[in-house]
């Protein structure tokens, strides 16, 4: 469907990033000589959060990171998601569990589909 979601970032983007990490690298410097320890904590944490920006745009070899495509996670989530309904749903009833589990397919089309007809009694729960 997508071969790619493209970059994660662009070069000037990256470009700025490392002008602002040498500027408060400067900053870091200049507080030490006044020792500033408030101020060089800030810097420090504001130079890591460049740093960080810097290596989620930027992989091994100098290229820049492609964007995941969240897919995956999403369908994998969702089968987690049944399986551990299904496994609550075997404490109490084995054979439902075992219905369920040859019936439901997963993937890019998730779907229920049962190997014998089924009709369904479905009746709300009223507490008392």
């Amino acid at each position: 469907m997508l071969a790619t979601l493209g970059a994660i970032s662009d070069w000037e983007a990256v470009k700025q990033y490392r002008e602002e990490a040498r500027g408060l690298l400067d900053a870091v410097e200049h507080a030490r000589a006044e020792h500033n320890e408030p101020r060089i904590q800030q810097l420090q944490n504001d130079m890591a959060t460049m740093v960080a920006k810097i290596n989620e745009a930027v992989g091994v070899g100098g290229k820049l990171k492609q964007a995941n495509d969240k897919r995956k996670n999403i369908q994998d989530g969702f089968r987690n998601a049944v399986n551990r309904a299904v496994a609550k749903i075997r404490e109490t009833d084995a054979a439902l569990a075992d219905h369920f589990a040859t019936s439901l397919t997963y993937g890019n089309f998730p779907k229920y589909q049962s190997e014998v007809p089924i009709s369904w009694e479905i009746e709300p729960i009223i507490n008392r």
